[in-house]
């Protein structure tokens, strides 16, 4: 293995590296073909009212290009007989990039959720489904009420996690009785929109991928509050 690695035509620094680039640009680039798959998962890591329409894109392929680098970049070291400082120096620049793309990662979806505290909404739509006939209302930017139903938004606790493991298994061939879909202008290169469902007491906040990371929330007077809004559309 290593006679075959001596053959390989590259011996200055100049053409690792620009080796080293075609590499990275190749793997990223096959990364791109489970972009779906990675951005699911890197729900896992995301705050509860970050759905997948709002996630950054392109973290994800970029963690794994790092560690596939790394990994290349410590094998290539060992069979070319490079000394194990050199491969503990690679390993450790490897990981710090991993850790600081995630942390960035991170970072940046704290920014777009920030938004509900930040900027005042585009527009806010609530709809009701528990009766023979839908009801709809629409609240525009500006709009007083909005801006109550954004306060209340923002203070949902999450339920805990055991509770909300329990509510999936109940929830999961039930109707949502009323949703509510709360858009806000574009922030850090994303546009952020809040949707809530709710059955019963409980609100529910679906990510996009159906069946996976539901968050389930203990209603502070949001279903209320949401309702009473509906039942003014009959009275106007």
């Amino acid at each position: 293995m290593r006679k075959l690695f001596n053959k390989i035509p590259i011996r200055t620094a100049k053409d690792w590296m620009i080796a080293g680039i075609f590499m990275a640009l190749i793997i990223y680039c096959i990364t791109m073909l489970f972009k779906n798959n990675i951005n699911k998962f890197m729900l896992s890591f995301v705050p509860p009212k970050l759905s997948r329409m709002n996630v950054p894109e392109s973290y994800g392929n970029l963690m794994i290009t790092v560690f596939i680098m790394t990994v290349t970049t410590i094998f290539v070291q060992t069979m070319k007989n490079k000394s194990k400082k050199l491969c503990a120096l690679s390993a450790t620049i490897g990981i710090v990039i991993f850790f600081t793309i995630f942390g960035a990662f991170k970072y940046h979806c704290l920014f777009i959720v920030n938004t509900a505290f930040t900027r005042e909404a585009d527009y806010g739509v609530i709809s009701s489904y528990s009766s023979l006939e839908n009801k709809h209302i629409r609240l525009n930017s500006g709009d007083e009420r909005l801006k109550k139903l954004i306060s209340l938004v923002n203070s949902l606790e999450e339920l805990p996690k055991e509770e909300q493991k329990k509510l999936g298994k109940e929830m999961k061939n039930r109707d949502f009785e009323l949703s509510a879909w709360i858009s806000f202008p574009t922030a850090f290169g994303y546009h952020y929109s809040l949707v809530f469902d709710t059955v019963d007491d409980k609100i529910i906040f679906n990510n996009g991928y159906y069946g996976n990371n539901f968050h389930y929330f203990k209603d502070n007077g949001f279903i209320n509050y949401a309702n009473e809004l509906l039942e003014s559309v009959d009275s106007n």
